[in-house]
């Protein structure tokens, strides 16, 4: 990165905008060592804490040709009239709501930057756009950042910013299942800007499968590479865009892994059109408001006191939940009541919520916002669950016991429309199309987690099932029964995924 950030070392100043450990300019005194550059570069060093600053100067060994100055500011309000030819930063990863002061700081970005952002924005997209505005001509700047930004719903007015700038010259993506920081469980993506640069207006997305090979990965974006869409090495995958054909409302992720599947279904529709998804209930003290029947005797609460609820994923392995997978999770001796207490208060549920407030369960986030602290939110039980967090398959379970369930999973509630296709849109929520048809909409975290917001889920195309044959509906309903029966036989379900994939290659997928 600070090769290609200071031209190959020969840059006359650069800003290191949260310079932490210093790790970037300990990079740039050596590269310029090793080439032998003798000429003088001014580098300036902002950080707002003043103990990583000490360390920083401790650890960095200049000579007198590399005048560093160090900076203890809040960089998102570093008000400077210099620019700089060289900017790089691996700024601060944390979401907006510990940003302190939210409006005053986006407002001050705004201010300093020219540019927009909503107040819901991550810490290191004002630090980048901060930063873009202090660019000097000929100028580059280099962020390593995380990628959800590119998939994420506050990210379109970022990526709204980027397309109208021509200084963005792309991003390279790590793959998300490699975890490029040990001690962070999130994606990474180096966005690049250039000024000065006559050359092409094209935007690059470079996808790297290894960290090893970034140095080839930031080559593509020398003049020298134009025209180039492959490495020299096989793992790392580039495609040029014209401004034009990018969607700021599109998750960017889906520009790097096009698919085909889209082109082989004759009408395609949000599931929007046929249900709506929200997020399960939040307790904001699991461990309190949730039951295992052990713990319901022994405090001697009423069923009547509490609701059927499912607290995580892992106790529901299979593609349906029915009052007979609830009753073996009693058995387990797993969390699965949720407190919902009745007027007038037992003696034994008042016992248990003085429990709570001792423990001051009521002071917490969630349960002091509500009007009544130990109330859960209303909701009723979804027909359909779907994960929220994934590695592997994101499984949507067809919940046939009317059980509640927390945040593990959020909920689909078929319509009316839905309600009478809901045989076909249960096997297409089962099958591995749907699967591709969701990595458009998926959050990427660090080591292949997915995650995925009611929104998101939303947005995924289905079949238009109004458009299909009678004959595939019916085949459809046989399919769920035959899914039915292999859950209570509790049979492997390969054979029935592999089915339905069969079943939409000959109906839905079929081109006609």
């Amino acid at each position: 990165m600070i090769r290609w950030t200071t031209f190959s070392y020969n840059t006359s100043n650069m800003l290191d905008a949260g310079v932490g450990t210093g790790i970037f300019v300990k990079h740039l005194i050596k590269g310029r060592r090793k080439a032998g550059i003798n000429t003088p570069v001014f580098i300036d060093c902002v950080d707002i804490d003043p103990h990583v600053l000490t360390y920083a100067k401790r650890g960095i060994a200049s000579r007198p040709l590399e005048k560093i100055t160090f900076i203890e500011e809040d960089f998102l309000r570093f008000d400077t009239s210099k620019r700089y030819s060289s900017i790089i930063s691996n700024p601060p990863y944390f979401k907006h709501h510990y940003i302190s002061d939210k409006a005053e700081t986006v407002s001050a970005v705004k201010e300093l930057s020219g540019f927009s952002l909503t107040v819901t924005t991550n810490i290191y997209c004002l630090f980048m756009f901060r930063a873009r505005a202090l660019m000097a001509t000929p100028g580059r700047c280099a962020f390593i950042v995380p990628s959800e930004f590119l998939n994420a719903d506050y990210g379109v007015q970022v990526k709204q910013h980027l397309l109208a700038d021509k200084a963005f010259k792309g991003i390279i993506v790590f793959n998300f299942k490699t975890l490029i920081f040990d001690d962070s469980l999130t994606t990474a993506c180096i966005v690049l800007f250039e000024t000065g640069n006559k050359l092409s207006q094209d935007i690059k997305f470079v996808s790297l499968d290894n960290p090893d090979e970034l140095d080839g990965a930031l080559k593509l974006f020398e003049p020298r590479a134009i025209g180039k869409t492959r490495s020299a090495h096989t793992s790392t995958q580039t495609l040029s865009f014209k401004r034009e054909q990018l969607d700021a409302a599109r998750k960017w992720r889906n520009y790097l892994s096009p698919r085909q599947l889209r082109s082989n279904i004759s009408a395609l529709v949000s599931l929007s059109k046929y249900a709506r998804c929200s997020r399960g209930i939040a307790t904001g003290a699991n461990d309190f408001f949730t039951l295992s029947e052990s713990k319901r005797q022994a405090l001697g609460i009423s069923l009547d006191d509490l609701l059927p609820c499912v607290t995580k994923s892992a106790d529901v392995p299979s593609l349906i939940f029915t009052k007979a997978d609830f009753a073996a999770l009693s058995e387990k001796d797993s969390r699965l009541y949720l407190l919902n207490p009745k007027q007038p208060l037992s003696p034994e549920l008042t016992n248990y919520l003085d429990e709570g407030v001792e423990r001051e369960i009521h002071t917490r986030h969630l349960p002091s916002h509500r009007e009544t602290w130990f109330l859960p939110e209303r909701q009723t039980p979804a027909p359909i669950w779907v994960m929220v967090f994934s590695r592997g398959r994101t499984r949507f379970v067809w919940n046939k016991a009317g059980t509640y369930h927390l945040t593990t999973f959020h909920g689909v509630y078929p319509n009316p429309l839905g309600t009478a296709f809901f045989a076909p849109l249960l096997v297409y929520l089962w099958s591995d199309s749907c699967q591709h048809m969701m990595e458009e909409q998926q959050r990427q975290y660090g080591n292949g987690l997915k995650k995925y917001e009611p929104r998101d889920i939303e947005r995924i195309l289905v079949p238009d099932f109004e458009a299909g044959e009678t004959a595939w509906i019916s085949e459809a309903k046989r399919l769920v029964k035959e899914a039915e029966k292999v859950h209570r036989t509790k049979k492997t379900i390969i054979p029935l995924l592999k089915k339905i994939e069969d079943y939409f290659s000959r109906t839905w997928l079929a081109k006609r």
